[in-house]
């Protein structure tokens, strides 16, 4: 009988080992999944943050050019060449445009299309010119869209006391003469800064480019060049008559 009552004891002890053996792979088994699981969990999530992140540019988050493409604005452009400020204010409306520009005396610009027309301050007549705004490649809807999406992003800022965004972008002169499908100049490694100012509802305010690398390609006597094109009263100029006819 005690062989017997051994052999019992015996088999409950083999029995209960092999439970706790198997409640040790159980549990590490369990812990092993359980941290693949996180770190699959955890690469994927880095993954879609990296992806995210480095499409965030600002423009398609934070603002839209939805009003701006739609041509149809009150606007004040602020030209600035080794510092000598020129002031071009007016009203835009699909492919017309009525404005003046300041000098001594102003100049009255009317430009349909791609024809231009100064008045004579004397006679108070129309005839044809050249158009004065020597940036005007960069004040064109579809052109910004295409310098903002094609820079890269530097910054985002915000400051309480104006309750506006400012976005920082960086853009190459061979870029920009891409854009404007100008000629390319090899090895022309200039930059030029560009600041997008919104308000909180993502209109845009105004647009300032630092383009003096860009310009000064073109006219090796400049050494500063910017331009703040100003925004306001968008879909608001019901009309703008033409003053030829």
């Amino acid at each position: 009988m005690g062989i017997i009552k051994n052999k019992k004891n015996n088999g409950e002890k083999n029995n209960i080992s092999q439970d706790n053996t198997t409640k040790q792979i159980a549990f590490f088994g369990f812990y092993l999944v359980f941290f693949i699981v996180v770190v699959l969990l955890l690469k994927s999530g880095l993954k879609n943050n990296n992806k995210n992140n480095s499409n965030i540019t600002g423009y398609g988050y934070d603002y839209q050019l939805t009003e701006l493409v739609k041509d149809n604005y009150h606007f004040v452009y602020k030209e600035n060449v080794n510092e000598n400020l020129t002031v071009y204010e007016g009203d835009l409306l699909n492919n017309d445009m009525l404005f003046n520009k300041s000098g001594n005396p102003s100049s009255e610009y009317y430009i349909s299309s791609d024809k231009t027309y100064v008045k004579d301050n004397n006679f108070l007549t129309w005839s044809e010119t050249n158009n004065p705004i020597m940036f005007k490649d960069f004040i064109v809807s579809t052109n910004i869209q295409k310098i903002i999406n094609r820079s890269e992003y530097i910054y985002r800022n915000e400051y309480m006391k104006d309750d506006l965004l400012y976005f920082g972008y960086t853009i190459s002169n061979n870029q920009l003469r891409r854009i404007f499908e100008t000629a390319e100049i090899v090895e022309d490694e200039g930059t030029n800064n560009i600041v997008v100012v919104t308000d909180k509802k993502g209109n845009i305010k105004s647009i300032n480019f630092e383009l003096t690398n860009y310009f000064k390609q073109i006219d090796p006597n400049i050494t500063k060049y910017t331009v703040l094109l100003n925004y306001s009263k968008y879909n608001e100029i019901k009309e703008i008559t033409n003053p030829i006819n």
